[in-house]
């Protein structure tokens, strides 16, 4: 059975093409509760910050920013 966090994690990666990335070259990694480290999958270098908001009790991305090229 997969868990709240698992499906709350499945919908973000998703939901990456809302801002013109493609999900399956993101990997996702908490940082806390409304954060998010994002990492290329073929260029580890290559990161962003994604902030979290809550709409209707569901995480939705607010923004990102590039932390490396």
């Amino acid at each position: 059975m997969i868990s709240q966090n698992e499906l709350n994690n499945l919908k973000l990666q998703s939901s990456l093409s809302d801002f013109g990335l493609n999900p399956y070259e993101w990997s996702l990694e908490r940082i806390h509760s409304l954060a998010y480290l994002l990492i290329n999958n073929v260029d580890e270098n290559f990161k962003l910050y994604g902030h979290l908001e809550y709409r209707e009790q569901k995480p939705k991305w607010k923004e990102m920013e590039i932390l490396s090229l």
